[in-house]
């Protein structure tokens, strides 16, 4: 092999495989998951939870002043706490 084909395989980018892509998957009901009605438990629905959860985090953020890092704590001891409240429903 010549000095010159040597440097021009040595610049050559390397290949790299690729996968196929495969289609995304289809709801199984034939409904789309944004028409599908959401699951409503014990009278409370996900996005009425969600708002209780997220006001009950943030009394127990204001409780310590708002300092940052126990964002997830917060989260988790407010999603507790409305479990509670609701299974005593």
């Amino acid at each position: 092999m010549k000095e010159s084909e040597k440097v021009k395989e040595s610049k050559k980018a390397p290949v790299r495989a690729t996968r196929a892509k495969s289609a995304p998957a289809k709801p199984r009901s034939g409904v789309s998951a944004s028409r599908r009605k959401p699951k409503v438990v014990d009278g409370i629905s996900p996005q009425q939870r969600y708002e209780m959860v997220a006001q009950a985090a943030y009394y127990r953020a204001a409780e310590r002043g708002f300092s940052p890092g126990n964002e997830l704590e917060d989260w988790i001891a407010a999603e507790a706490e409305i479990e509670q409240l609701l299974a005593a429903r």
